[in-house]
């Protein structure tokens, strides 16, 4: 009877302080999986949860394309999301990863690296690429959790400066470089239900190559 409820104590315990599983990856739809647990009962624990989160995952999961064409839902009135990765360059000399939540064509994005959960509907996520970069290529984007787990990746094959092939997109054109667009879903996924609030990176890979860049954001 005692350890009975010793163990349901350290089980509320263990809820109190967060202890909440990761949210799963994904290559077009496919779980990439979590960080390695710490210990043999933490990764049956962590197994399970996985398995749980898989199922529910479906729901969540965006349209390949409709990711790579910068599709996104209309930000809700009052958008949050605070701070900036600096000044948009205008021009690509170099590669740049940088956030923003809103993507209007012809606009200039305004960068941030803050983002408020429950009002972010995306963070949309630009990967930068120099002129000399002209061409067809393949670009990675692997975005990790607060536990340094993979959360996510995205592959999108494009054309800079080029006719795009079928099963491209066209890279948007800088002018001395070329921009390329993926969408991390907030609102109404795993990071909004379980509030996976804390440090996120995402890294740029191009043609297996990399990381070239980097970006860090908040989600709160």
């Amino acid at each position: 009877m005692t350890k009975t409820l010793i163990t349901a104590a350290a089980t509320v315990l263990m809820l109190a302080c967060g202890g909440m599983p990761d949210d799963a990856g994904a290559v077009d739809g496919a779980i990439i999986g979590q960080a390695a647990p710490a210990s043999g009962s933490a990764a049956a624990s962590d197994a399970s949860s996985g398995e749980e989160l898989k199922s529910k995952k479906s729901d969540s999961t965006r349209d390949t394309t409709q990711t790579q064409l910068k599709v996104k839902k209309k930000p809700v009135a009052g958008q949050g999301g605070t701070g900036s990765s600096g000044p948009d360059p205008g021009t690509a000399t170099t590669y740049a990863t940088r956030t923003t939540d809103v993507v209007e064509p012809g606009i200039a994005p305004t960068w941030k690296t803050s983002f408020a959960i429950a009002e972010t509907w995306s963070v949309e996520i630009a990967t930068d690429v120099p002129a000399s970069s002209a061409g067809h290529h393949v670009l990675d984007v692997y975005v990790y959790s607060p536990s340094g787990a993979t959360y996510e990746a995205f592959t999108v094959r494009f054309a800079a400066g080029a006719p795009a092939g079928a099963d491209e997109i066209e890279a948007e054109d800088l002018g001395t470089g070329y921009r390329v667009w993926v969408s991390l879903p907030v609102i109404g996924t795993f990071i909004d239900s379980y509030h996976l609030a804390g440090g996120w990176k995402a890294d740029s890979w191009i043609d297996g190559a990399g990381p070239r860049s980097s970006a860090e954001f908040q989600l709160q």
